[in-house]
């Protein structure tokens, strides 16, 4: 896999349309990713300053509580995504863990982000941990069910996009709603009243979605069932070298976005002194993010995947540092670097979601099993955890140079968090970018993996018509 030559993978428009997905299929399967991200992303945007300010949270205690309510996910991402690869129910093996973390979801959403009565770090922590697993009740066997709906590398493109595109659109709700609600009825401005409304969006959208999603889409059957004992299975998981550089790089950039997330209401707050304007400058860069995913997904089908994403992260590094420039009142600056980021963070939901459906390839041509669930169970957890830990460096910082969000903070506090908002990320995403600057699994590279993967499917198949037959 590392001797290859790299090439421009087939374009969409030169396939068999026997490979290709109907429209009306991607469109029902990405639809239940709208209202997950719904519940989801204004987690890291709007708990931190709503529980600081309103509630009397210590900053550091709310960064650290995010961090300890993914602990019990170390235990519930592997399990759950090994219990899904060996499912076998007359649903699919996907489908029933999807339904069954519907309704912990929604509770998780309810509490969360529409708090009452008697708020604590215990209750926080709770509800938290409850959101958490009905997250990775459906996310680890939804993301395996779309890496099975096409082995194409162009296709499954395709899929992420679409996904990902309804995935947009959710966090584009959690701010777009919150922002037309301040200009029609005047309610929105702050934090709790932006949760208020997503959370009460994602609670009605979840089983309407999700249940739409369930039924429209079937879930592809396995062609070799996983049965490889779990430790076993983790061994052949991790000598899959292009596997552990994606898992790796995609943590380092998850870490960069995590520290950025829940800083940016401070920063719009203390450093631009414009938080009237936090959710529309935040809707506007989910807009971007959506414009510009049509182009990363064409630019996909032209060149490997990974140069894309590279792309993208070098666009990153070149755009954040700009923010150590704004000042007070900078809010048309600070639109205009949202718009930058916007369209390179439009390329990381769908293209680097591909790029882990092509190492499961070469996991299933080595233990000889589809076993996608285990694969999206650890990135699950690696997501989760390094989101997490984002949050946490984030706000630990924060609390260490003194900023406070009750306001009258020093110099050397705003300098603090204009630097960790703008300079501690780039820190990351070079680190990411070096991790992938030699991927192998270029277009070509997928071709003959794919090649090779159908030969020895059609040797298993061969294999047991031979033993029906003999017995």
């Amino acid at each position: 896999m590392t001797n290859v030559t790299q090439t421009p993978a087939e374009s969409t428009e030169t396939k068999p349309a026997s490979q290709r997905l109907s429209t009306s299929t991607l469109v029902s399967y990405g639809l239940a990713e709208m209202p997950v991200y719904l519940s989801t992303v204004p987690i890291l945007i709007f708990v931190p300053i709503l529980y600081s300010t309103k509630f009397g949270l210590e900053i550091a205690a709310i960064g650290a509580i995010l961090m300890a309510s993914r602990l019990l996910d170390v235990v519930t991402d592997p399990v759950i995504g090994w219990l899904s690869d060996r499912t076998r129910t007359r649903f699919g093996r996907r489908k029933p863990w999807i339904a069954a973390g519907t309704p912990l979801l929604m509770l998780g959403v309810y509490k969360v982000f529409l708090p009452s009565g008697d708020v604590t770090h215990w209750s926080l922590f709770l509800w938290l941990s409850l959101l958490w697993l009905g997250w990775t009740m459906i996310n680890i066997p939804y993301y395996s069910w779309g890496a099975e709906l096409s082995d194409d590398y162009v296709e499954r493109t395709r899929v992420t996009g679409w996904r990902s595109g309804f995935g947009l659109v959710g966090n584009m709700s959690s701010v777009l709603l919150p922002t037309g609600a301040i200009f029609v009825f005047g309610f929105g401005h702050s934090a709790g009243e932006a949760l208020q409304i997503a959370g009460t969006l994602a609670i009605f959208l979840l089983p309407l979605c999700i249940g739409f999603s369930l039924r429209r889409v079937p879930d592809t059957p396995p062609r070799v069932p996983a049965a490889i004992p779990i430790l076993k299975g983790l061994r052949i998981m991790w000598a899959n070298g292009p596997f552990k550089r994606l898992l790796f790089a995609f943590m380092l950039t998850g870490t960069a976005s995590s520290i950025q997330t829940p800083t940016f209401m401070y920063f719009v707050q203390d450093v631009i002194e414009q938080p009237e304007w936090a959710t529309p400058v935040i809707a506007f860069h989910f807009v971007v993010n959506i414009v510009a995913l049509p182009f990363w997904v064409w630019l996909a089908s032209k060149i490997d995947k990974h140069k894309t994403w590279m792309m993208a992260v070098g666009l990153m590094i070149g755009a954040l540092p700009c923010y150590m420039l704004l000042g007070s009142g900078d809010i048309r600056w600070l639109a205009l670097m949202l718009l930058v980021v916007g369209i390179a963070i439009g390329n990381f939901g769908a293209v680097s979601t591909s790029m882990k459906a092509d190492v499961i390839d070469l996991d299933a041509l080595r233990s000889g099993e589809d076993r996608a669930g285990v694969f999206f169970a650890i990135w699950s957890l690696g997501s989760k955890f390094i989101a997490a830990f984002g949050a946490f460096i984030a706000l630990g910082l924060l609390s260490l140079s003194g900023y406070t969000s009750q306001g009258d903070n020093t110099p050397q506090a705003l300098f603090g968090l204009r630097a960790t908002y703008s300079l501690l990320p780039v820190v990351f995403y070079i680190a990411a970018m070096l991790l992938l600057i030699r991927y192998p699994i270029t277009a070509e590279a997928h071709a003959k993996l794919r090649s090779e993967r159908l030969r020895s499917r059609s040797a298993e198949d061969l294999r047991v018509r031979v033993e029906d037959l003999q017995h």
